[in-house]
């Protein structure tokens, strides 16, 4: 075997170890935070696509497009509105110093209940006068914790309720996956190979 086939076959195997490694990574998501509270986070994975996502208070039409047809959403069923939730709460909603945003939920955007609850509605249908949701139920006291349904009016404003806020989630501008990363790289160990003969 000649030397360039040799060195391409090594570069080769390091890629496919690296890309190997890179794919095996939980996907976490980064959370923004300012002052010590929790605005949202990026990188929030539902049902294999990435979204980032804000925290907000106000009403469903302020909010969400007037709320007032599915397409407002960015989920459009129960199943995938709870899944949104669960997200939040095994990806966002953490205890990890120098943060507690799992057990203090005060510390949560729309949420000032000290040692109480904090829920996050995440939106999928409505009939123009009541918002239909998922939540997520973020609690101090951790067994408590989980994922539930809710109904809201859409003029119904959340700025008022110590225990309420909204999850706005929007699709995360695309990352090449590791494939194409390991396509794209293979080309160029290849391309380097071909040239230094």
């Amino acid at each position: 075997m000649s030397h360039a086939k040799r060195q391409v076959l090594t570069i080769f195997a390091g890629l496919v170890m690296a890309m190997s490694a890179f794919a095996a990574q939980p996907q976490a998501a980064s959370l923004t935070v300012s002052g010590g509270m929790l605005l949202g986070a990026t990188g929030v994975v539902v049902n294999a696509q990435t979204y980032d996502v804000t925290f907000q208070d106000g009403t469903c039409q302020a909010l969400f497009s007037a709320c007032d047809q599915a397409s407002d959403f960015a989920f459009n069923t129960l199943p995938d509105a709870q899944a949104a939730a669960l997200a939040l709460m095994n990806q966002v909603f953490l205890d990890i110093p120098p943060d507690f945003f799992d057990t203090q939920v005060q510390l949560t955007v729309g949420c000032t209940a000290i040692g109480g609850a904090c829920f996050i509605f995440v939106p999928y249908a409505t009939d123009g006068v009541t918002a239909s949701l998922g939540a997520a139920k973020n609690m101090s006291i951790e067994p408590s914790d989980g994922v539930t349904t809710a109904s809201l009016a859409v003029n119904a404003d959340t700025t008022i309720q110590p225990d309420q806020t909204w999850a706005i989630f929007t699709l995360a501008a695309a990352v090449p996956e590791p494939g194409t990363i390991g396509l794209t790289m293979l080309g160029l160990a290849a391309l380097l190979a071909r040239r230094r003969r």
